[in-house]
């Protein structure tokens, strides 16, 4: 499993908990758009943070 799926694998099991906890939606928008290498990996995690 590369990085960016392991990214995505922590964003899904996260997100819900993360629409009613400010603190954990802080936290997980660190811990997932933080750690994007590219510009372009931290635009699209930025998108899917968004959608989620």
């Amino acid at each position: 499993m590369t990085a960016n799926e392991q990214a995505d694998t922590y964003f899904e099991q996260n997100k819900e908990a993360a629409k009613t906890d400010f603190d954990k939606a802080c936290s997980l928008y660190r811990g997932y758009v933080g750690k994007a290498e590219t510009r372009e990996e931290r635009q699209r995690r930025i998108n899917q943070f968004r959608r989620g």
